[in-house]
């Protein structure tokens, strides 16, 4: 596998102790190793489902299609599936839109703002365009520079927001 997968399995507590190990060049110890495994095992699994789903989406008739829509929309079969973690906020632009209302809902327009400019363009109008049809107008005007520090924040505490819910 390579490294930035590798990396990109991880959350960032433990993204943090692999670098702290490199850092201090010691060995991860037993208890590290196997958390680590359970993310990147956990994020095969997600990864695995939703290739499936997308396949089954792709060539099933439209009845078939609703069927399986209304089971990703049901939140234990979602959680199942593809709510288990997320692993960084690329990730956000890709849950349900009744999810990532859920998740922005309890965020000011600043906070949203700021994470959007962190993010890509195709990921940014994702999040907006649902927003919007849910009655949340962004507007991503900011006078002056925003520290790279806050954008991050931002983000961080809407990846927390999606984990928790």
């Amino acid at each position: 596998m390579e490294y930035y997968y590798f990396l990109n399995c991880l959350n960032e507590e433990k993204r943090a102790k692999l670098y702290n190990a490199i850092f201090e060049e010691r060995s991860l110890e037993e208890s590290e190793q196997k958390s680590i495994l359970e993310d990147v095992k956990k994020f095969f699994e997600k990864q695995n489902t939703e290739e499936i789903i997308k396949l089954l989406m792709k060539y099933c008739g439209e009845e078939e299609k609703e069927k399986i829509k209304k089971l990703a929309v049901d939140k234990k079969v979602y959680d199942k599936y593809f709510g288990d973690v997320v692993f960084s906020f690329e990730e956000i632009g890709d849950m349900l839109p009744e999810r990532i209302v859920s998740v922005m809902s309890t965020l000011s327009e600043e906070e949203i703002s700021k994470a959007l400019v962190g993010t890509s363009p195709d990921n940014r109008e994702k999040i907006i365009d649902v927003l919007k049809k849910n009655g949340r107008d962004i507007n991503m005007v900011f006078v002056g520079n925003i520290p790279i520090s806050a954008i991050s924040d931002a983000q961080n505490k809407i990846v927390e927001n999606a984990n928790r819910l």
